[in-house]
């Protein structure tokens, strides 16, 4: 690829005819899967990369037998479009080279019996003798755009990456509305993991791609996932520069769910951050037949976990009637309260002491007489008169 990447794409796996695409940017070391390309399954097909960046797959032998149908990518093998059928023969194994001019060339290959093909065909997708040569964009989409150039005395090249953008004429909103493999409406995972789809926010995202592996457990050194997990994924993003946050759609059988004995509130996906198992808020998506379906938030991406989790029952408490206990009053008594230690007692108004003063006098004139009338009725002869 002219980025250095490298791509494979279909062949036989001992038993099936393959579409799948596999992409690398590490000379091998690491690779992601693209979505399946839209061409049928295939073996010793032929394919090149063409000076302007696109990629042709041509002919091969599928499930029907030979082929001779040629299928392009101007996305890196992101997306496939089928061109008009070649006229030359159906075949496999033949050999497929570009010219600088732009055009591709087909040779030879195996037609079926016994017979070998000597045959040499041309595949010119460009080419124009103007001095000023113009193209018409029919569909919408960002275009990198080769100039290239050749005569007698040489050929050059040069090439614009995303040189042209062609928008769609406004219309009307219309009540229907359709998906995509990536922008707002998410990207497709591939691999075979329990997620679908992703949605992702940062910069340089105009080509990603996210691929997810089921793992049978967290690998050397990662503790197990909190709960009963469910599955461990690995979700691997390439061609992106930066990333911000992404919500993950994944699902899980009911049937598993019933299992283990959970409910789909209590399904979490956990992202592991290095160093420990973090939570991610994950909601209930939709429950449909035997499938449900769940979107959790997540910062980045990495090793993720879906679990279930038992969440703890919550204590009731049953109130009860109590009789309160008897609480003795207290009795008011009157105290007269001493004066502080050092402090003289309080005065008391001078009338009041002159009153007080005159009932003890009258108390005890009124005593002494009462007395003095007891005594002499009592005795009348120590009180008679004597002449």
């Amino acid at each position: 690829m002219p980025d250095g990447s490298i791509l494979l794409m279909g062949g036989d796996d001992g038993s099936n005819r393959m579409n799948d695409v596999w992409w690398s940017d590490d000379s091998g070391g690491t690779w992601a899967q693209l979505p399946d390309a839209g061409w049928a399954g295939r073996a010793y097909h032929t394919s090149v990369v063409m000076p302007d960046g696109g990629i042709l797959v041509m002919g091969g032998t599928g499930t029907t037998g030979s082929r001779n149908d040629m299928w392009r990518s101007d996305d890196g093998g992101w997306t496939w479009i089928q061109l008009p059928d070649a006229g030359w023969l159906n075949r496999q194994n033949p050999t497929a080279v570009t010219l600088p001019d732009g055009s591709a060339i087909v040779m030879g290959g195996w037609l079926g019996s016994v017979y070998y093909s000597n045959d040499t065909w041309r595949f010119q997708p460009a080419g124009s003798t103007e001095q000023n040569p113009t193209h018409i964009y029919t569909t919408p989409g960002t275009y990198t755009v080769t100039l290239q150039a050749s005569n007698a005395a040489g050929y050059d090249s040069t090439r614009i990456t995303n040189y042209i953008t062609v928008t769609a004429p406004a219309s009307r909103p219309s009540s229907g509305g359709g998906g995509s493999t990536g922008g707002p409406d998410g990207y497709n995972v591939g691999g075979d993991s329990a997620v679908s789809k992703v949605t992702v926010t940062g910069t340089g995202l105009k080509t990603f791609i996210v691929t997810g592996w089921k793992q049978s457990s967290p690998g050397t050194g990662i503790p197990p996932a909190p709960g009963t997990p469910y599955q461990y994924v690995d979700l691997v993003p390439a061609r992106f520069e930066t990333i911000t946050g992404a919500n993950i759609t994944f699902s899980a059988p009911a049937a598993w769910l019933e299992e283990h004995g959970f409910t789909p509130e209590e399904i979490v996906m956990y992202h592991y951050n290095g160093t420990a198992w973090e939570a991610l808020p994950t909601t209930v998506k939709d429950i449909t037949g035997s499938t449900v379906t769940f979107t959790a938030t997540t910062p980045g991406f990495s090793l993720f976990a879906i679990s279930g989790v038992e969440r703890p029952e919550e204590a009731v408490t049953t109130p009860t009637a109590t009789t309160p206990p008897a609480t003795a009053e207290p009795t008011a008594t009157e105290t007269t309260a001493a004066p502080p230690a050092g402090e003289p007692a309080p005065e008391f108004p001078l009338g009041t002491v002159a009153l007080v003063g005159g009932a003890i006098l009258v108390l005890a004139a009124g005593g002494y007489l009462v007395r003095r009338w007891w005594i002499r009725r009592q005795n009348p002869a120590l009180f008679r008169d004597y002449d």
